[in-house]
């Protein structure tokens, strides 16, 4: 099996307005983070950020970093890979959503 396209599999990856969101908020964090805190703070269901993080994490943006039971569930945390954050497209797409803010 032949390995994906990463340039082609980044910018699949940061094509939706929400993953671009979640990503930036991973980097701005500066620390692993899990959906249930991205949900917070973007305003968002947890279940929508819950997809897109793992979408970010199929196409290589996002890696799981770990894991800590709670009560009903368990929460994973995830950090940004450096791979993907020096990729060209990753840095302009982000540094564009920057420029408007």
């Amino acid at each position: 099996m032949s390995k994906p396209d990463t340039t082609q599999s980044f910018v699949d990856a940061v094509q939706h307005p929400l993953r671009r969101e979640i990503l930036r908020f991973a980097v701005e964090r500066g620390e692993k983070l899990s959906p249930t805190q991205a949900s917070r703070a973007l305003g968002v269901d947890l279940s929508v950020v819950s997809y897109h993080v793992k979408v970010l994490t199929d196409k290589g943006v996002l890696d799981l970093v770990s894991q800590r039971p709670t009560p009903s569930s368990v929460e994973h945390f995830y950090a940004p890979v450096s791979s993907a954050l020096e990729h060209p497209i990753v840095k302009v797409i982000l540094q564009e959503e920057e420029a408007c803010k």
